[in-house]
């Protein structure tokens, strides 16, 4: 299931839905996992591990996964 976005030229593949988060390959080769909860990273970091071993994903933090002390 790959999707191709174009943004200013270049091309962003969705490569994975987990819940509300979209694992999505850069132009650069990077993978972001974007949105979704701690349990949907969770779940994307299992599929990478059985799926796509040398995958890191890379993600940025929203307010659904900060923590408090």
């Amino acid at each position: 299931m790959k999707t191709r976005f174009m943004f200013a030229g270049a091309v962003e593949t969705l490569v994975a839905k987990f819940g509300a988060a979209q694992l999505v390959e850069t132009p650069s080769g990077r993978f972001e996992l974007r949105g979704g909860t701690l349990n949907d990273y969770q779940e994307a970091k299992e599929w990478c591990s059985l799926f796509m071993p040398e995958v890191v994903i890379w993600r940025s933090p929203s307010r659904e996964t900060r923590l408090v002390a």
